[in-house]
């Protein structure tokens, strides 16, 4: 099976580019507190915490 690759350029107002901009920025905090709370489990519990576990306990 061959893999395509498609880029779309997009050309946002002024609004919808400060919002594309909160969410990159939200979507990089999360990321980094979830590295964050890895390395930390880690290096304190020496337990490794894997992708499920972290979105077991971000739901409950």
């Amino acid at each position: 099976m061959e893999t395509r690759r498609v880029t779309f350029r997009l050309y946002p107002t002024k609004s919808q580019e400060k919002k594309l901009h909160y969410w990159r920025r939200m979507h990089k905090d999360l990321y980094n507190a979830a590295l964050y709370n890895r390395k930390t489990q880690y290096q304190r519990l020496n337990h490794s915490v894997d992708y499920w576990e972290q979105q077991v306990r971000i739901v409950r």
